[in-house]
């Protein structure tokens, strides 16, 4: 048997393959590898960031193709082929409904589908957990940390979900040892949690001092935290990891410091972007790096790279979302997959009627910036702030103005749904238009839950509206994440300022139709017929056709087309009916 001739050489070099052939097999390495930049491989090599499924394309690409590559390499090779086979195995039983998970012990029985997510975790040590809103995932967390291989841990979470989690925690492990880090400034935690122990154990000696079974830390303390922590856990859970779609930031640096040194990562978030399907690469690489390949790599396999990089769509979300799961990337059920079905859901668009005065007073400064916005061509450095700039004020003063425009009408919805015998939960944005809805419905003591409440406060609104001594809830869209209970006293939502991005709206509308709805729940969109809404919804429609089929098998993504700029769009239109 004659030894097939080598086309080339392959050694593993830091985290990518380098390959090095002839000109003929680096074409046809390009052809399998479409991440490869097509003008890669002039000086005869190419480089590709490793990944397990790289890893088992190269081994089969060689079979083809013999490439020289050393004994440690082949093994690494050999390693990260067979852990890939091994994990598309394990998802392709889950998705067939064949797959049996094992058992956990902890106080709180978890349900099948929740144990599967959890032995799925365990078993490809990195996941992002997209179930949707309602079905358990913190359980599902807490199910996989039940493994003492997964101690001690750290849990990311919002700023508000500490105590939140930490009293699941103790339900689920009534005898673990937890501490939240307080403040931006590391402190020694053993001796912390030793003196907390301490007065605990009253009259019993004090234990001894030792790292905690879970340290909780919020995203906005992690920066100060992150050098403290890295290298200490054994798994690292991020909760609302949409919290991470931004890879520049510095709660994404630091977060990469505490999770890549752990065996274990797992992010959750029914909504694990808020924009275009590009946004995808950040929290995946966050949670398994280089899963995806560099950021380059992605979106030359995956994306149109049209406009700035947070405006990136997947050329097919279908595919996308289909390869992350058979990768075991990614888990997401839905309530139908898990037969945990809800009283049905209705959403409810209503043109809502506006106070002309309220636009026509920013009409002026808003044809202006839209001129502005629209002459930028340039494409130097100054243009591209100036067209910034002016656009964020176009988009600040026009929804502004919008919301303000339709607030006493608001306000009187809302006086509706309350007086035929339902309670309402209501999301709004700016400061103003919770002014004018709290003046209105005075006589109804609202309860409010935006960001310009502390956290105590925030609870004491949470507190009376479940007590039933307010029907009325507002709350700002994007500050509800992780609010549990509303959808045992209420039925009805209502966005009042819609956001740009529809996973927001998801997310609010899922406060209610969640586990533990006994009725059917109505969404109700007040949109105005002139100023940003028409705009606005138009960009959430475009938004969400490209990342709902990832999240969603079966679900197809309409035809939209989409600007790249949505403050051009709301330009043109200023300019193009005006204001109104």
């Amino acid at each position: 048997m004659t030894t097939p001739t080598s086309a080339g050489s392959c050694l593993l070099l830091g985290r990518d393959w380098i390959v090095a052939a002839s000109p003929a097999t680096l074409m046809m390495l390009k052809r399998i590898f479409t991440r490869i930049n097509v003008s890669a491989g002039t000086k005869g090599e190419i480089r590709i960031r490793r990944s397990a499924e790289v890893d088992r394309k190269l081994e089969w690409f060689m079979i083809l193709y013999p490439l020289d590559m050393g004994a440690t390499d082949r093994a690494e090779l050999a390693r990260g082929s067979e852990r890939h086979r091994a994990d598309e195995g394990v998802v392709a039983a889950i998705q067939s409904g064949t797959y049996e998970p094992r058992e956990f012990t902890l106080a709180v029985t978890p349900r099948g589908y929740q144990r599967t997510a959890a032995d799925l975790w365990l078993r490809v040590d990195r996941l992002l957990l997209g179930d949707e809103l309602g079905l358990g995932k913190t359980i599902a967390a807490l199910t996989g940390l039940s493994d003492p291989s997964t101690r001690p841990a750290l849990v990311v979470m919002p700023t508000h979900l500490p105590e939140q989690w930490e009293g699941q925690i103790k339900r689920c492990f009534p005898d673990a040892t937890t501490h939240i880090c307080q403040g931006i400034t590391p402190y020694d935690i053993t001796e912390r949690a030793a003196k907390e122990a301490a007065k605990m154990s009253l009259f019993r000696p004090a234990p001894a001092p030792r790292w905690p079974d879970f340290v909780l830390c919020p995203y906005s303390r992690l920066v100060g935290w992150a050098p403290a922590l890295a290298g200490r856990f054994a798994a690292v859970v991020a909760d609302e990891v949409q919290e991470l779609r931004h890879a520049e930031s510095q709660k994404y640096a630091a977060f990469h410091m505490v999770a890549d040194p752990a065996r274990r990562v797992l992010g959750m978030s029914g909504r694990a972007i808020h924009n275009y399907g590009g946004e995808f690469w950040n929290p995946l690489d966050a949670i398994r790096p280089d899963c995806l390949g560099s950021k380059e790599e992605f979106a030359r396999e995956w994306c149109n790279k049209e406009g700035e990089e947070r405006k990136w769509t997947l050329k097919s979300p279908q595919m996308f979302g289909e390869h992350i799961r058979k990768s075991g990337l990614f888990l997401a059920r839905s309530r139908a997959d898990v037969g945990a079905e809800l009283p049905p859901f209705t959403l409810i668009p209503h043109t809502c009627p506006t106070d002309h005065k309220a636009l026509d007073r920013v009409s002026g400064r808003a044809v202006e910036l839209a001129k502005l916005i629209l002459a930028q061509k340039g494409p130097g450095r100054t243009a591209g702030l100036d067209a910034m700039r002016e656009g964020s004020e176009l988009d600040r003063i026009m929804r502004q103005a919008t919301g303000i425009a339709k607030a006493p009408y608001v306000a009187d919805f809302l006086r509706m749904v309350v007086e035929s015998g339902e309670p309402v939960i209501c999301a709004a944005w700016h400061r103003e238009v919770y002014t004018i809805l709290a003046e209105k419905l005075q006589d109804l003591a609202p309860a409010f839950y935006t960001g310009a409440e502390t956290p105590k406060q925030k609870q004491e609104s949470l507190r009376r509206f479940l007590k039933g001594e307010t029907p009325i809830f507002i709350m700002s869209l994007r500050s509800g994440a992780g609010i549990d209970g509303l959808q045992t006293v209420c039925r009805t939502a209502v966005v009042a300022e819609p956001d740009w991005s529809p996973a927001v709206h998801d997310q609010f509308f899922m406060r209610l139709d969640r586990d533990g709805q006994m009725n059917e729940t109505l969404g109700y969109f007040l949109l105005a017929e002139s100023g940003s809404d028409p705009t606005v919804a138009d960009v959430c429609g475009a938004k969400a056709a490209n990342y709902r089929p990832v999240l969603r098998p079966g679900v197809m993504s309409a035809d939209y087309q989409i600007d790249p700029a949505h403050t051009r769009r709301l330009a043109e239109s200023i300019l193009k009916r005006g204001v109104r």
